[in-house]
């Protein structure tokens, strides 16, 4: 980012910093005690640009996922370094044009909570907020981290229990009764963390078995967020590998009514737990927050999945662990696999067919608005993982899809998107994962767009034009070796 808009973004947090608008409030008009309807939009505003300047500002200034904290960690931090600025007196009448005396008490000024040698009047107001960021990064890269254990309830019954799982470096494995009831007990105990002693009910009275994962962070919001993240990529790569180019949505494989979803997606209930507890390393020590916790993401638990890992053991080996991943250089898979996972779990059939059309365009690389050759792509893909041994229904709804993103859905008239184009989409989606991951993956989950791209292109020509082309390049090389 350059300096011109850091500064408007520095500007904009002063701006709108609690004593800017304490002196805002006194200098108003008292006169007019009228009812003032803009008051709230201006503070709706207000709070808008404030929000949109702190996460750039974080972004820019904080490689926070290499930190082990999340935006919201720093957030507070960075409030204090902007309470020192708009505390300054050539700062305050920057922004309020109150004038500043010379010989004003200086004993009534507040000392800063981040003090640096660089001066707002001497070195101007983003060198200065620099500096107070150059402090906090100091301050965190001294704290240290510690190590969390972090447990969940799955709803998934294995038939033949899979020894662990590995994502994003960290190691999911089935936890010990032993090991983690006495803590949940404790945590339910506990005057501070609510949820903990409705997991427990829940576990009792559900089916579950309790999987845990252990993550190094230096806040238990990055240690969440981690594994929020890292379990949805993997129940992706479960659902793919379970329900590969399966085209009956869950209410159907139940024997239910369509649409009827209870517990789950459309076309899954592999999902985030209903609930996870924690504790870190220093628990025995301070047996209170933050150094234990519990979540719980949904009341009712969830129905039991029933998996034989044997069956999708071989599909699943060709997902990727993403083991080095970091925030801002996730490759092109793992970002679908994100998308595919919420297409899955989508209770509305038209959320979950933009979803996997989302997927399809993605993995397609044909450029923005490019719908008809993203399906011819896309049919490429289910041609190749089923050896052309599809039902026709397939292509004749696919070559459909592309009109109803780009004309149908704009028309007066047109009911909704159709089941029979999500169920479609779904099954391309399919297709698509499956050909990236036995083609064009490599084992750290980048691709090279450039050839993949060449070979969507060759690969979805008519035969005529490969048969030419192939003809010219074979003259070609025969005049070469003459």
């Amino acid at each position: 980012m350059d300096e011109e808009k850091k500064g408007a973004l520095v500007e904009m947090l002063v701006a709108n910093s609690l004593p800017i608008r304490m002196m805002e409030s006194e200098t108003g008009s008292d006169e007019d005690d009228s009812h003032d309807f803009s008051t709230l939009k201006r503070d709706s505003l207000k709070d808008l640009k404030y929000n949109y300047a702190m996460q750039r500002l974080i972004v820019d200034y904080f490689n926070y996922d290499s930190m082990q904290v999340t935006v919201n960690d720093l957030q507070q931090s960075v409030m204090t370094a902007l309470m020192d600025l708009a505390n300054d007196p050539l700062v305050l009448e920057e922004f309020t044009g109150r004038k500043t005396s010379e010989n004003s008490d200086k004993s009534n000024q507040v000392p800063p909570d981040l003090p640096v040698q660089k001066t707002v009047e001497d070195d101007g107001l983003v060198e200065v907020f620099s500096a107070k960021m150059d402090v906090l990064k100091r301050s965190w890269g001294e704290t240290s981290s510690r190590e969390f254990t972090i447990w969940f309830p799955w709803h998934i019954c294995w038939g033949d229990d899979p020894s662990a799982f590995e994502m994003y470096g960290h190691t999911f494995e089935s936890a010990d009764q032993s090991e983690w009831r006495p803590r949940l007990e404790e945590i339910a105990r506990g005057p501070d963390v609510s949820g903990g002693g409705y997991i427990l009910k829940e576990i009792e009275k559900g089916n579950y078995d309790v999987w845990k994962t252990t993550i190094s962070s230096r806040t238990p919001r990055w240690a969440m967020l981690r594994f929020k993240n890292a379990l949805k990529i993997l129940s992706a790569q479960l659902n793919h590998s379970a329900y590969f180019m399966k085209s009956q949505t869950r209410a159907n494989r139940l024997g239910r009514m369509s649409g009827d979803t209870r517990g789950g997606g459309r076309w899954t209930a592999i999902q985030r737990p209903f609930g996870v507890f924690y504790v870190d390393e220093y628990v025995d020590e301070r047996p209170y927050t933050p150094h234990w916790g519990a979540n719980v993401y949904h009341r009712g638990g969830h129905p039991e999945v029933p998996l034989d890992y044997s069956s999708l053991i071989d599909r699943f080996d060709t997902h990727l662990p993403f083991e080095n991943l970091r925030v801002g250089h996730e490759p092109l898979l793992h970002d679908v696999l994100v998308d595919y996972q919420q297409g899955l779990t989508e209770t509305d059939h038209r959320r979950s067919f933009i979803n996997f059309w989302r997927v399809i365009e993605e993995l397609s690389l044909a450029g923005q608005g490019q719908k008809e050759v993203t399906v011819e792509r896309a049919l490429f893909a289910l041609e190749l993982v089923t050896d052309g041994d599809y039902d026709p229904i397939f292509e004749r709804v696919a070559n459909e899809i592309w009109e109803v993103r780009n004309t149908r859905t704009h028309e007066t008239g047109w009911i909704h998107i159709g089941t029979e184009h999500e169920i479609v989409a779904k099954v391309l989606a399919d297709a698509m994962i499956g050909l990236y991951l036995t083609e064009f993956v490599d084992t750290d989950g980048d691709i090279d767009r450039s050839k993949t791209r060449r070979v969507f292109k060759w690969a979805t020509k008519s035969d005529t034009t490969r048969e030419e082309t192939q003809k010219a390049l074979n003259t070609l090389n025969r005049l070469h070796d003459e």
